[in-house]
């Protein structure tokens, strides 16, 4: 299982004292037991830990000490748009883009023009965040454009009230962070607004922006070095760029790389060298896993957590199942479906569900950016570095990758592993990672678009390895100069994928092991 919950409290107050200390080694054994199957302790939907305060919301103001950099075009454009003059009703404007890409930030700079100031009557700033509660958001509109007292929960009268005080008006509105889909809820809220209000909204989904009607959607994508790279200056130095920090600009430029266009790492990382000034500790920054850095002081975890904590839960198995490709791998909608059906992720009673589920799942993924079209390739799709990072965070020991210049972290607990197919005989010792995960459920090696020819297999990964791996479902021979099929195959009853393409096996007997692999399956489903 992806997620495990495991929660145990005591709310009875009447549980007298010797029925507390009769519990209390159940308990213990309890906690014992949850530490060794591994399961993780969680704090239940809306608890808060002891002494965590709740996150932050972003607000309408901007911190004066900074100067904003990139995005200039895409603010000029919608001041445009909302100075113009729209008598047909109310003109929507949204800001789309992944967790970190600045969407909160454009909309500031926005409402705070001031030339904006000239073109409204009134302004107001609502952060919707997960809690799209309609009765307080136009609460907190009411009292964005008249200080008076509105603490009346009857929806229709605060909507009456709304609407009497925009008559006439132009009014500039932005609702903050919009994870609601429901276009039914969407409808409702905007009721009280006519001619003369102008509405922008920040949203990770691209069907949020869809539902809102909006006249443009202005998607955002990676900054460019030069912005992020002032970004971060400014965070960890206080100035706008390295020409007085001479010592300290080849090793930023690096760390700025890493940073791959994402202004919230730029802000993040930056904030957190803030006070460094020994160079060795920046080294150690840049040498470092963006993962590994303190939780609170830098704010990038958080961030592009929030983006998996509200995937539903089959997008979140495989979108965490995708922790197995390394970086900058480029892949196509295809062999992911293919994958995940073999695990058995798409839970469809017939194969062309099946398949259709798979592609709305993919979908799915893309218009929330955990997945991005490759600038390379227009038919292959990437994740962000930092999107590949969350994945390898959620997906723990579960996934795994063997990658050349990376020392391998496999446990018995792994049951999907790849490994980077580099062009080369692969040694015994390359496999000797695989022998303690007898649970294997994904075998897959990953050959880089650049490498054409097949290459040479030990003989003890076909021998001694892949028979031991009784579990596998997703076995990829591809690339390999096998000849024969080797024997174990007829033992592994719960293969569902097999890709020996690119091999020297000849068609006719390809064709023999598909029809081995449908008789295995028949076999599957009626004794399993």
């Amino acid at each position: 299982m992806w997620m495990t919950s495991w929660t145990s409290s005591l709310t009875n107050s009447y549980v007298s004292s010797s029925k507390k200390l009769k519990l209390k080694p159940a308990l213990v054994s309890l906690n014992t037991r949850r530490s060794s199957l591994g399961l993780s302790e969680i704090m239940s939907q809306g608890a808060t830990a002891k002494g965590k305060k709740p996150r932050l919301q972003p607000t309408s103001l901007m911190d004066g000490t900074v100067e904003y950099v990139g995005r200039a075009n895409e603010k000029q454009e919608m001041l445009e748009l909302l100075k113009s003059n729209n008598s047909d009703g109310v003109c929507v404007l949204s800001i789309v883009g992944m967790g970190g890409m600045g969407k909160t930030t454009l909309a500031q700079l926005v409402y705070n023009d001031t030339s904006i100031k000239e073109c409204f009557d009134h302004k107001a700033w609502v952060c919707v965040s997960d809690d799209f509660d309609a009765v307080n958001i136009t609460k907190t509109i009411l009292k964005s454009i008249d200080a008076g007292s509105h603490d009346d929960n009857d929806f229709n009268l605060l909507q009456v009230k709304l609407k009497e005080k925009l008559s006439g008006k132009r009014f500039l509105l932005v609702l903050d962070d919009i994870w609601n889909e429901s276009y039914t809820d969407w409808t409702i809220l905007r009721a009280p607004f006519g001619a003369g209000t102008k509405i922008i909204v920040t949203t990770r989904l691209e069907k949020v922006s869809s539902n809102v009607d909006s006249v443009k959607a202005f998607k955002l994508d990676k900054l460019s070095h030069h912005d992020c790279l002032s970004i971060f200056a400014q965070h960890a130095l206080k100035a706008r760029n390295f020409d007085g920090h001479l010592r300290f600009k080849e090793l930023g430029e690096n760390i700025v790389r890493r940073c791959n266009g994402l202004p919230l790492a730029a802000k993040a990382i930056g904030s957190l060298l803030r006070t460094v000034k020994d160079h060795s500790e920046w080294e150690k920054v840049y040498e470092s896993e963006i993962w590994d850095l303190p939780e609170d002081p830098c704010g990038l975890i958080p961030a592009l957590r929030l983006s998996y904590h509200y995937l539903p839960p089959h997008l979140k198995r495989c979108f965490a199942y995708c922790s197995i490709f390394p970086k900058d791998y480029e892949f196509e909608e295809e062999q992911i479906i293919l994958l995940w059906r073999a695990e058995g992720f798409l839970q469809a009673k017939a194969k062309c569900q099946a398949k259709g589920l798979g592609n709305q799942y993919f979908q799915d993924l893309v218009s929330r950016s955990f997945f991005q079209i490759s600038s390379k390739d227009k038919s292959c799709f990437m994740m962000h570095d930092l999107m590949n990072d969350l994945a390898q965070l959620v997906a723990g020991e579960i996934c795994c990758k063997l990658e050349e210049d990376k020392q391998p972290k496999f446990s018995h607990r792994s049951r999907y592993s790849s490994y980077v197919f580099n062009g080369r005989c692969h040694s015994v010792k390359k496999f000797e990672a695989f022998y303690g995960m007898t649970f294997l459920r994904t075998f897959l090696p990953l050959i880089p678009p650049q490498i054409h020819m097949a290459f040479g297999l030990t003989n003890v990964v076909l021998d001694d390895l892949l028979p031991r791996l009784r579990y596998l479902r997703v076995l990829s021979l591809c690339g390999y100069v096998i000849y024969d099929l080797p024997d174990f195959f007829e033992n592994l009853k719960h293969l569902r994928y097999l890709n020996l393409s690119r091999t020297p096996i000849c068609p006719e007997l390809q064709s023999h092991v598909y029809l081995i692999l449908c008789v295995l399956f028949i076999i599957w489903r009626l004794y399993y």
